[in-house]
């Protein structure tokens, strides 16, 4: 595994990530995250990416499992930057020397993925544990941690949508909007996208510079209920039913003419695996330099 976990990191180029994670089961089928908890998770893990050169794109909390995009620069913290960031995470007013041995050890791990999410998930299951009117102890997730790596551009806006779509998918709700516990959900109801500088950096691009961030909600908005519409669609027993649908996908692709923007998004028929999202040329570029690795390391 330690090559797998290598073949991840950032060396001379930063890397787009796909993470997600599942709880053990619980006692009698209960699902462990409810408000309070997802909340939490969400609070903690922003607290981390105080340390960290790393950029949250999205991320949707579930009843037993989370996922989030998430960009890992290759370039790690200055000292600077560091002293700044050690101080924010402790809520700390003392003066440090860049030199300190706590600086340097928060610059050394300030672009490792792997170290972030080690972090993020031992105190969240530290603080569930504690929380839990009975004494609870041992491991709350499945497995360290999984992942994909994702090739920029229109791999980037699919993936995006697979993620916010999570809700939608588990029945929680019809409109991912609706969901408080997603990013888009939060943007949406409360009209600021919580992670607005990262979105506008890795997102927002693939639109055009001069694309207003509320428009592209709204674009973003109808291409998921057109997704929506294709999978009900595909469930529909009747030819009326299927017929009412594709009246309605119609409707929609009408109203995104509305929008001044288009992103392109990649062919079902592109080329995938569990680990890699991206081109058929990028996968193998990818696995080859992999292959090196496993001989040489």
């Amino acid at each position: 595994m330690r090559i797998q976990r290598e073949f991840y990191k950032p060396c001379n180029e930063g890397v787009y990530l796909h993470v997600y994670n599942h709880t053990v089961a619980m006692e009698y089928g209960q699902l462990p995250l409810n408000d309070t908890e997802k909340e939490a998770f969400q609070r903690i893990l922003e607290r981390h990416l105080l340390k960290y050169n790393i950029d949250l794109i999205s991320l949707v909390v579930m009843g037993n499992h989370y996922h989030m995009l998430i960009y890992s620069h290759p370039e790690k913290l200055t000292p600077k930057q560091a002293v700044k960031a050690y101080k924010k995470f402790h809520n700390s007013k003392k003066e440090l020397d860049e030199t300190d041995w706590r600086i340097r050890d928060l610059i050394k791990h300030s672009n490792n993925f792997s170290e972030f999410m080690r972090e993020v998930q031992m105190n969240f299951s530290l603080w569930f544990n504690k929380t839990r009117p009975y004494k609870r102890k041992g491991a709350l997730w499945q497995d360290r941690f999984q992942c994909q790596l994702i090739q920029s551009d229109v791999y980037l806006w699919s993936c995006l949508q697979y993620i916010e779509m999570n809700p939608v998918r588990a029945k929680i709700c019809h409109d991912p909007a609706d969901y408080k516990h997603s990013t888009f959900g939060r943007w949406s109801q409360t009209e600021r996208h919580p992670y607005r500088p990262d979105f506008m950096k890795h997102i927002l691009k693939l639109a055009g510079d001069d694309v207003k961030l509320e428009e592209f909600r709204q674009y973003m908005h109808s291409k998921m209920k057109i997704s929506i519409l294709h999978e009900n669609w595909d469930l529909a027993e009747s030819e009326a039913a299927k017929k009412e649908i594709a009246r309605l996908i119609e409707q929609e692709n009408a109203a995104l003419q509305e929008f001044d923007l288009q992103v392109i998004t990649f062919s079902k028929k592109d080329w995938k695996s569990s680990k890699i999202i991206g081109s058929e040329e990028f996968i193998r570029e990818k696995y080859r330099r992999w292959e090196i690795l496993l001989h040489t390391g």
